[in-house]
């Protein structure tokens, strides 16, 4: 594979999500074989344990290079972690030649984005259902639940915004969170990663609110007069709004099934996107708790006991009994969001 090419072809695989878009990889080409490296310590360390968010991002720009490859005329093929004495190698892939073809979900890859907006409230078809189980069916290793009983959704919304008060109740976890905001159009054409604010589909009084939040005085206030729990009741209002809402369940903590979640979600969000439904992960609220249940988190009493319970609710309300709930989400009808996100350009060395 000629380097334009692999250029190219990486160029659609870091179109994959990432958490407040940290895109935590880098790559090296030896003419022959393409290494995959972890950039550690870019993830939000609040939500974030052991780089598993990163590796769900990782998992998803894997999915991303195994579909796009067949464009190129490549099939590609990878190995986990092949390095156990350099734990940042995530994964080898090899390629060999094809005819050309498109993969059903390749054009999708540059359509997916994230969907803040309300969403219409209606009933999942028994079709749309179907089609969303039958893209994950392949995927090691991973289970999709879907809640499609309006009360059970309504459960799951508020137990998912839950985090959001607790965010911004902890200091530590509202410094970082105002710190990853990229506030201007400048900025985020400039930086190309970050949390952009637009991306929230804020009016403008609530992005004057937000704004003044991040600064520490004055959230101090807005703390007493209880903003934080406005806020998570208005998102769960707002990821109530939807055709139904999802998770991703895995069998264990490895590192291998957290790369597999990656894989399921952006098959997931990139079906969706082919049926032109919207699209809006809830990731922050099922690492938060599982950090808690496991001994790893340091949250005040009153907030591991709130977040605990809302891990319990969200778990029965998508029926999930074993395995670990890596992921949430909500899909549906929308307008299109009115921004997306940018992307640097691949971080390639060539030996």
């Amino acid at each position: 594979m000629d380097k334009s090419t692999l250029i190219e072809l990486l160029r659609y695989a870091c179109r994959a999500p990432s958490g407040d878009n940290v895109q935590p990889w880098r790559f090296t080409w030896d003419g022959v074989r393409l290494s995959i490296y972890n950039v550690p310590g870019v993830h939000n360390p609040y939500l974030d344990f052991e780089e598993r968010g990163s590796y769900i991002a990782h998992g998803a720009l894997l999915e991303n290079l195994r579909i796009s490859a067949p464009h190129y005329g490549y099939n590609m093929e990878f190995e986990l972690f092949p390095d156990t004495k350099h734990t940042e190698l995530v994964a080898i892939c090899s390629f060999s030649r094809c005819a050309k073809n498109e993969d059903e979900l390749f054009f999708a890859i540059k359509e997916r984005v994230t969907n803040r907006r309300p969403y219409k409230i209606r009933e999942l078809t028994e079709s749309e259902e179907s089609t969303l189980y039958k893209t994950v069916a392949n995927v090691s290793g991973t289970e999709l639940y879907i809640a499609k009983n309006r009360k059970s959704i309504q459960k799951i919304a508020a137990s998912a915004s839950g985090v959001e008060k607790i965010i911004l109740e902890d200091e530590r976890m509202a410094e970082h969170l105002f710190s990853k905001i990229v506030w201007t159009d400048k900025e985020d054409r400039e930086k190309k990663s970050g949390f952009f604010i637009k991306t929230m589909e804020f009016n403008f009084v609530q992005r004057f609110v937000f704004r003044l939040a991040s600064k520490p005085k004055i959230m101090y206030f807005l703390r007493k007069i209880g903003l934080p729990s406005f806020i998570a009741k208005q998102d769960a209002v707002l990821y109530s709004s939807n055709a139904g809402m999802g998770g991703i369940v895995i069998s264990d903590e490895s590192a291998e099934s957290f790369i597999f979640a990656g894989q399921a979600l952006e098959r997931i969000w990139l079906t969706l996107t082919n049926m032109q439904l919207a699209f809006q992960p809830l990731i922050g609220m099922t690492f938060v708790a599982y950090k808690t249940e496991t001994g790893r988190g340091d949250l005040k009493d009153a907030h591991a006991k709130q977040i605990e319970e809302d891990f319990k609710n969200a778990k029965e309300s998508l029926g999930v009994t074993s395995g670990i709930l890596a992921m949430l989400f909500r899909f549906g009808d929308a307008e299109k969001p009115s921004v997306r996100t940018r992307r640097r350009d691949p971080d390639i060395t060539f030996v």
